[in-house]
């Protein structure tokens, strides 16, 4: 239609046949366009008693049915996504509670590692100042000695708090099983510490007195010398026949940083007991200038570096 006329077609309607159009009525802009509800009135007129005989197609039902299931289900989806926003945001508050209380652990964790680091230069000072050994909480919740008492254990206390002066190699204790299960291997451990702080004592004196060309078996005469440590616990060396005979077990693996060739000979040693069998320990070492440690090549028993008068066991 045209100039805002509008027409209602009638059921069967076929725009073809000429003569349908006198069957379907049209009413033109002049009838409504004063009254905006004239059109409604008009059209609900013609369509009204054709509309109350009909009835709705068979598949009209089927249809509507599947329509209320479809607003049922959609109206689920609604709840389900409320939920599941829901639920999002709760997740998202526990993200980020976990990634705050992890970043607290990690400062808590750096606070640890410095507290400890702290104790254990403490220790440290404690140790290497002949006041105390080890430490280790008793029952009543308070500090006490607590001494080695397996040539492993003096080992782990070496490398914890003496490395910057004593570097034992780690391929420097032999025969520990050999050592421990003598009955003095507890007191052989306590010696050995002993002496194992001596050599650092040692060390920082040649370190802070690089000019000094002075040997273990001397400085442990000398007046420098407060460990307690003494030289008739010291050998400054081997005798001839010894190094002819059993020269190569005097050979020991020591860090490249002192040799190329990552061994070198040693013959200065600790006697931590001066005669027995061949078990009793022993400790090869050697200073060197360079690096301003004492290096220790060999921590073990007698047997494994014999001499002219050991005995075949």
């Amino acid at each position: 239609m045209f100039n805002g006329a509008f027409r209602i077609y009638a059921r069967n309607v076929d725009p073809a046949d000429p003569g349908n159009a006198f069957r379907h009525r049209y009413f033109t802009a002049d009838r409504y366009r004063w009254d905006r509800k004239r059109a409604a009135v008009l059209a609900g007129r013609m369509a009204g008693p054709e509309s109350t005989l009909r009835r709705p197609p068979p598949e009209f039902d089927a249809i509507k049915e599947r329509l209320n299931r479809a607003r049922a289900g959609i109206d689920n989806y609604e709840k389900m996504f409320n939920e599941l926003g829901t639920e999002f945001d709760e997740v998202k508050a526990e993200v980020r509670e976990l990634r705050r209380e992890r970043s607290d652990l990690q400062e808590w964790e750096q606070e640890a590692e410095r507290l400890e680091a702290q104790l254990d230069y403490a220790k440290k000072l404690l140790i290497v100042n002949g006041i105390c050994d080890d430490f280790r909480l008793d029952e009543e919740g308070r500090f006490r000695e607590k001494p080695p008492r397996s040539s492993r254990e003096v080992a782990t206390m070496v490398r914890k708090y003496l490395h910057d002066r004593v570097e034992l190699h780690s391929e420097a204790l032999r025969g520990d099983k050999v050592m421990d299960r003598n009955s003095a291997s507890a007191s052989w451990a306590q010696t050995a510490w002993q002496g194992f702080k001596a050599l650092y004592a040692y060390g920082e004196y040649m370190a802070e007195n690089p000019g000094q060309n002075v040997d273990f078996f001397t400085w442990c005469s000398g007046p420098h010398n407060r460990s307690g440590w003494t030289r008739d616990k010291t050998a400054r060396g081997e005798s001839g026949a010894t190094m002819d005979k059993r020269g190569k077990t005097r050979i020991f693996p020591v860090s490249v940083k002192l040799s190329r060739n990552e061994e070198m000979e040693m013959v200065q040693h600790l006697k931590i007991q001066r005669k027995g069998e061949g078990d009793i320990p022993r400790v090869y070492f050697v200073y060197s200038p360079r690096t301003k440690k004492v290096h220790v090549g060999f921590y073990g028993p007698h047997e494994l570096v014999p001499n002219t008068k050991s005995r075949k066991r």
